[in-house]
């Protein structure tokens, strides 16, 4: 259950990244190093929840921690790191909750 949630998880990141770089949609914006992170993040989890042995656990817990910093970051105004919904940045937190709660418990793989 981990693997896919973890799985999931990286594909929304990725996607997330990704459409933040398109400037024709009007989603915020954001600095492109701020994509590219959320990018790499995708891609590091969706690499560790394609392995056969991996720290799912250990991959939950960072990407959960990340995220829910990235996104309480964007809730901070004084904090200037783009321009994006506060919907947008809640649901980061949301996320990252989920992905902490998942790696901190030891519900089946």
């Amino acid at each position: 259950m981990k693997k896919r949630v973890l799985l999931i998880i990286s594909i929304l990141i990725i996607l997330m990244g990704i459409l933040a770089l398109i400037p024709s949609i009007n989603m915020g914006t954001e600095p492109t190093w701020y994509s590219a992170l959320k990018i790499v993040i995708g891609l590091v989890g969706l690499w560790v929840s394609l392995q056969k042995t991996g720290k799912t656990k250990t991959a939950l817990l960072v990407i959960g921690i990340l995220l829910a910093a990235m996104g309480v970051l964007a809730l901070i105004p004084s904090i200037s790191l783009g321009d994006e919904p506060w919907w947008h940045a809640v649901i980061k937190i949301v996320i990252g909750l989920v992905a902490i709660y998942l790696g901190a418990t030891n519900l089946k793989d």
